[in-house]
């Protein structure tokens, strides 16, 4: 079959001229839901999918294979782009009569359509108990089970290691972060949606998700950075503007605050007294400068991250002012993300565009340029790409867990020579397994029974096991003579 001039396949057969869905006097020949989708090809940046509109006779139609992946291909003056690994999604029927050249609507979604998968795992997640930190071994941070064998894994291998959630006959290898972050990534959950959690982790880093929609291969990006090689792309496709509307850069004072305001979850025992200490103090804080002429004095946009704040003692964790172990890297932290976050609202207001005659694929989408459209809509418009700037997010805030005191159970031994008695309370030295092994933390807490039989008691020295209630904000043992291991000898009923 012969290809003409800007027309449109799937799988070889030629899509119709949407033309056909119009009555002459310019009404819709079909439900106004239809008007102005087909033929279209959109592809966004991010984790949704981007979406093909086409129009088809019904018998090509009806030869479309329900469960396959389909190439759609686009001939424009003699050059032929093809788009592979799109699924059907939806088909209607849009004509009025009911033989084989009426009018069927198709929608098609590209591969990321097809990213399903199911992890249940959690990365480089900290122990419980004791909570030391050690710049000179960060693996004796988490728990040796949430490690990448006896090492914390890296951005780019909790990537890895979602990536393989997905179908190997989709999935391609697994992109490359931009950048390494001066972290590491701490308490990764994911217990369901693996695709999701790519968007989760992704954001917490401040990138995205690029698919090459031609290519049919991914890539991540760093938001608000410069995007490297548009500027000439767009210079060498500057003869086929059809309309320019690029937004004025600058607008600081309607998007970008003064400072940035970095929150770290306090790591620690929750507290149990009146006061309240930690669990109405339950973030250290960092402000950094925007540097941007333009914002207003005064103005601060919080950020509320995942990684914790490292006390050297309670007492400190209860301070306002106390100073975390781990300053020095929650000080790179808070600079580094208070600079992303900036960039992404520097990007401006509105959403730049600019649309071009016929079909052009040389310009990349990516931290500027956040999603494109193919379409012949059958008007006056004719055959057209249009390019729009990536879009902003206006409160710079990564949608990271709500960040819990980790430290809802632990071991100890009862301190005091009187013991713990039934219904009583007692003094508890806190024993921490932060290196690998139990060890006294030099901690106290403050412990009540909810185990003991009547006239019962557990001695000074004696091992036991306890846990955090919100409710009465008291710990409680729960279990005596723990060992390390957790097996226990339960005392009373």
């Amino acid at each position: 079959m012969a290809l003409v001039s800007r027309q449109l396949y799937i799988d070889g057969a030629a899509c119709l001229d949407p033309g056909a869905l119009y009555c002459p006097d310019g009404e819709t020949a079909a439900p106004q839901d239809f008007a102005g989708l087909a033929n279209s090809i959109t592809c966004p940046t991010g984790q949704a999918p981007g979406s093909a509109f086409l129009v088809v006779s019904r018998a090509v139609n009806d030869a479309l294979a329900m469960n396959s992946l389909h190439t759609l291909a686009w001939v424009d003056d003699g050059v032929t782009t093809s788009w592979p690994n799109y699924v059907i999604c939806r088909q209607w029927m849009v004509g009025v009569d009911g033989d084989s050249k009426s009018a069927a609507l198709v929608e098609l979604r590209d591969k990321r359509q097809l990213m399903m998968g199911a992890a249940n795992w959690q990365y480089n997640v900290r122990r419980h108990s004791g909570g030391t930190y050690s710049a000179a071994d960060p693996a004796a941070r988490f728990y040796t089970d949430s490690l990448n064998g006896s090492n914390p894994y890296t951005w780019q291998e909790v990537l890895n290691d979602l990536w393989l959630h997905f179908p190997s006959a989709i999935r391609g290898t697994a992109p490359t972060l931009p950048y390494t972050p001066l972290y590491l990534p701490e308490n990764i959950r994911v217990h369901g949606d693996a695709w999701a959690a790519v968007g989760d982790l992704l954001e917490r880093i401040q990138c995205r998700l690029v698919l090459n929609p031609v290519a049919s291969t991914f890539s991540v990006v760093r938001v608000g950075a410069a995007q490297a090689g548009l500027a000439s792309q767009v210079a060498a496709a500057a003869g086929r503007v059809m309309f320019d509307a690029t937004p004025r850069q600058n607008l600081q004072m309607a998007t970008v605050p003064e400072t940035v305001r970095v929150y770290f979850p306090k790591y620690g025992v929750p507290p149990q007294s009146d006061a309240g200490g930690q669990a109405v103090k339950p973030y250290h804080i960092i402000d950094k400068p925007s540097n941007l002429a333009g914002a207003v004095a005064g103005s601060k946009l919080g950020f509320r991250t995942s990684v914790h704040a490292i006390y050297p003692s309670q007492t400190q964790a209860d301070l306002t002012g106390g100073v975390p172990d781990n300053i020095a890297d929650l000080e790179n932290y808070a600079t580094e993300i208070a600079a992303k976050v900036v960039n992404k609202l520097d990007l401006g207001t509105e959403r730049g565009r600019i649309i071009y005659t016929g079909i052009v694929t040389s310009i990349s989408l990516g931290s500027e340029a956040g999603s494109v459209c193919w379409r012949d809509l059958g008007g006056a418009e004719g055959c057209v790409t249009d390019y729009r700037t990536a879009e902003v997010v206006p409160d710079g805030n990564a949608p990271v867990e709500q960040c819990q005191p980790l430290s809802r159970s632990g071991w100890g031994r009862i301190s005091g020579v009187s013991g713990l008695e039934a219904l009583g309370s007692a003094t508890c030295r806190v024993w921490s397994d932060a290196t690998g092994t139990m060890a006294d933390s030099g901690e106290d807490i403050t412990v009540w029974d909810r185990l003991l039989a009547a006239d019962a008691t557990l001695d000074e020295l004696t091992r036991v096991r306890w846990e955090y209630e919100e409710e009465s904000r008291r710990f409680y043992v729960v279990a005596a003579a723990c060992s390390a291991d957790e097996s226990t000898t339960v005392w009373g009923e």
